[in-house]
């Protein structure tokens, strides 16, 4: 066997060329597989890292759970241990929301709250706050010790009570992360103290608890949320009420959807390599058959031939297969540390304040473990399975043909016609169209495996270009910014907030909605009307859903009309009074209701209670910037149940010259009432931007790697098109054929490689991006609702690829210019 091995490694150099092809092509293959792996479960270490440290460590959530059933809970063989949380109380203030809440120690330590200083409430009237919440009431001086009172309203049967206050000591200050702008605070009691306050028969716990055995027979998050929904079952907790601490679940237990999604690229990959170096060794096949048709004249059996084949294959993947890990493992942790900065530069109030800082800080300290010894080993055993597979069908070839049959062997294959049928004449087309078609195999391979990573380039671009940010922020805001009354019910102490009782009072007034109008940079105000009630018959008690019915202007009369996905009603009709439009989620709690039943509704306005019978005329399937109700009706219908205003939101589109101006003063036109709330499309638009910027990154950075295995293939064809033609081409010259038809005639042949994938990319390419979107249309994948076809990065795949294939014709064919004319006749002799 040592002469076979001198042998493929003699080959390793004499093959140069083609084993630096194939070499980059590996290089590129491992690089792209690693890195996926890498980068993919790097990032998701250091969130988990992240979630660890940030997030409660419970398993699974119950609410709304008695003091009785919290007892039982407690006994329960597959609970390992249980903490629980009481919400009894909120407190008073203007300017921010304070809750007050009671926990046990293990509820304490689940929820990871810290102590700035002294201890956590023990004694009755014991306190632990942050110190930013003391300075919200004025008592910025108080210090651990002290007495303090505090005015709140408790928590009573779903609503809040009367305010009342109480004097407390403060134990200890609390550490928290408080966002500025949410002014949201809590402080900590003893659970003694809630029970003297909280009657045993209005406590609704919060009960987090971990599950026993998670370890074992349950150990994927799977498991974990159907045991916690069996478990809720037997102490009639609602599945409304199983709240899954998914963040900390994602973070220490499987979850199969995410090992899929990663074994599906690493598939991709690997089928897309397989394609690539397989077709670079069988197109390179066709000229060593000869020699190994020698060999086997001298002797070497068929064993030795397909060794001798599959060491050269070995020889290169051991140089290129440590090259790939090399560069992987050091582009890695860059790429996953650019991809939290990125998040970072981007926050919003949608955002987790400070996360994102925090797997920044994970990442620079080395804390958390990037690299792990069994990335490699997947990446070693996918790479050296994508080689042997695309080595077998060339080691075949060599092996089985006859010392006689390899002698006079080109890579055709004999035909059914007995007679070749020629030209009286020849031409460059000609003569481009003898050599493509005299090895279809070959041109097809280069085609196909061009054509498959240009089709994987335009589902991924058809992908990015479907989630845009800007048409996504679109679909759950309306307009610029928006100032909308702040209104809920079933509080005693601020019964002005119930809804009822604002639309005799309401701030959005037509005077301040004529200030609105007003202001500079103003160019639209919309004005959306609402009204409540209780579904009559279905749900009499509003324990299901609260029917809000919202109203529009004419001007939303072809949107409500267009957003129809059953029944069939115009705007007109709707003004009548007696039909109405139903959103299609209704359908998920009351899937009886369909176009044509009747709908009784008890609306509930300023004078008291309206019966009203309606008939569902339409199921509407609209944004949710433009509808965030049950039903919808025309503002003119909702004016005949009351004469009190009911308008709830305003729409307002801005100049986009003078928005910051605009803004600012639309902020303290709000501001002027604390019954108004404000939103912006900035918002919106900044939290998808940042996500669409990651996926956006890692899917062309995706491409371009393999797209540069796809390009070592088209290299590999092209040259060995030509240089396994040298004798050919040079007897064509000696009768005449000049280096400009030369050159003319090999760019025919490019252009016809060029031409085959794109034909491949761009036609079967948009009709599976086209597909992937409707999936995602269909699923509500990314809040995919619109097509648009990736014009862009179609002309890019075109230009890039025409490119490349110009590059490559005018480098090879100045290589072979180079060479004598006698040089290329006498070739193979």
């Amino acid at each position: 066997m040592k002469a076979v091995t001198r042998t493929a490694f003699a080959n390793l150099k004499l093959n140069r060329t083609r084993n630096i092809i194939s070499g980059v092509a590996i290089l590129l293959t491992t690089l792209l597989i690693f890195s996926v792996l890498s980068i993919g479960f790097g990032a998701i270490s250091v969130e988990f890292a992240a979630v660890n440290e940030y997030y409660p460590t419970y398993h699974v959530m119950y609410r709304q759970v008695s003091e009785e059933n919290v007892k039982k809970l407690k006994a329960h063989n597959l609970i390992e241990d249980m903490g629980i949380r009481e919400d009894f109380a909120y407190g008073v203030d203007d300017d921010s929301d304070i809750l007050f809440l009671a926990m046990d120690s293990l509820g304490i330590s689940y929820n990871k709250i810290e102590l700035e200083e002294g201890t956590f409430p023990s004694g009755e009237k014991d306190i632990a706050l942050s110190r930013q919440m003391l300075e919200e009431y004025g008592l910025e001086d108080a210090r651990v010790g002290d007495e303090i009172t505090l005015p709140f309203q408790l928590v009573e049967d779903g609503g809040l009570g009367y305010q009342t206050e109480d004097t407390f000591q403060i134990s200890g200050f609390l550490k928290a992360d408080i966002n500025e702008e949410k002014k949201s605070y809590a402080a900590l009691f003893s659970l003694d103290y809630m029970r003297s306050v909280i009657p045993a028969e209005e406590r609704e716990y919060r009960v987090m608890f971990r599950l026993q055995n998670v370890s074992g027979s349950i150990e994927t998050t799977d498991a974990i949320e159907e045991e916690a929904k069996n478990i809720a079952e037997d102490f009639d907790v609602s599945e409304d009420n199983v709240v899954m601490n998914n963040s900390y679940l994602l973070a220490n237990y499987v979850d199969p959807a995410s090992y899929a999604g990663i074994a599906c690229i690493i598939l991709v990959v690997v089928a897309a390599g397989i394609l690539t170096i397989y077709s670079i060794y069988y197109i390179t096949i066709t000229p060593k058959v000869q020699e190994y048709g020698r060999l086997k004249a001298i002797g070497a059996t068929k064993r030795q031939i397909r060794q001798m084949v599959f060491r050269e294959g070995v020889f290169v993947t051991v140089i290129a297969l440590p090259l790939g890990l090399l560069i992987g493992s050091f582009t890695a942790r860059p790429i996953v540390e650019t991809m939290f900065e990125i998040s970072t530069g981007i926050e919003t109030r949608y955002s987790e304040p400070g996360f994102n800082q925090l797997c920044i800080d994970l990442l620079k300290s080395g804390d958390v473990q990037f690299l792990h010894w069994w990335l490699y080993l997947i990446t070693i055993a996918a790479v050296v399975v994508t080689v042997y597979l695309s080595l077998v069908k060339p080691m075949n070839l060599a092996a089985k043909i006859s010392p006689v049959e390899a002698m006079r062997y080109n890579g055709e294959k004999p035909g059914k016609k007995k007679e070749r049928k020629g030209f009286t004449e020849l031409s460059l087309s000609r003569l481009t169209r003898a050599n493509l078609s005299r090895n279809r195999k070959r041109t097809v391979l280069t085609v196909v495996a061009m054509g498959v990573i240009g089709i994987l380039f335009m589902v991924v671009a058809t992908v990015i270009h479907c989630a845009d940010p800007k048409e996504i922020a679109k679909e759950e805001f309306e307009g610029d910014y928006e100032i909308y009354v702040d209104s809920w019910e079933n509080d005693k102490m601020n019964p002005d907030r119930s809804w009822k009782n604002l639309m005799q009072n309401n701030p959005l007034s037509d005077e301040f909605i004529s200030r609105i109008r007003q202001i500079s940079g103003v160019e639209e105000v919309k004005v959306k009307t609402m009204i409540y009630g209780t579904l009559t018959e279905l749900d009499p008690e509003g324990e299901i859903l609260t029917p809000g019915i919202q109203g529009f202007d004419p001007s939303y009369a072809s949107v409500i009309e267009d957003g129809l996905i059953e029944g069939d009603v115009t705007y007109e009709e709707l003004e009548k009074g007696d039909k109405i439009v139903m959103d299609d989620n209704v359908a998920h709690w009351f899937p009886e209701l369909g176009v044509g039943d009747s709908l009784d509704i008890s609306i509930i306005t300023d004078q008291g209670t309206v019966e009203k019978t309606f008939e569902i005329a339409g199921i509407t399937e609209l944004p949710s910037g433009i509808l965030s109700s049950r039903f919808l009706l025309p503002d003119s219908v909702l004016a005949e149940y009351t004469s009190a205003n009911l308008n709830d939101t305003c729409v307002i589109t801005v100049d986009p010259d003078q928005k910051e101006e605009a803004f600012r003063q639309l902020d303290a036109l709000a501001s002027t009432s604390p019954y108004l709330e404000t939103d912006t499309y900035d918002e919106h638009l900044n939290t998808w931007r940042s996500g669409m910027q990651i996926i956006s990154l890692l899917g062309y950075a995706f491409l371009a790697i393999l797209g540069g295995i796809g390009v070592m293939n088209l290299i590999n064809t092209m040259i060995n098109s030509i240089y396994t033609r040298k004798r050919e081409l040079g007897m064509i010259q000696a009768i005449g054929l000049s280096e400009k038809q030369l050159i003319r005639m090999l760019q025919m042949e490019g252009a016809f490689y060029t031409a085959g994938t794109l034909l491949v990319a761009l036609g079967i390419g948009s009709a599976a991006g086209y597909g992937v979107f409707h999936y995602m249309e269909v699923n509500n994948l990314m809040n995919v609702t619109s097509y648009h076809y990736p014009i862009l990065p179609a002309v890019i795949l075109a230009a890039a690829v025409a490119l490349i294939q110009i590059i490559l014709t005018y480098v090879i064919s100045r290589n072979f210019r180079r060479m004598r004319l006698i040089d290329r006749i006498r070739y193979s002799e």
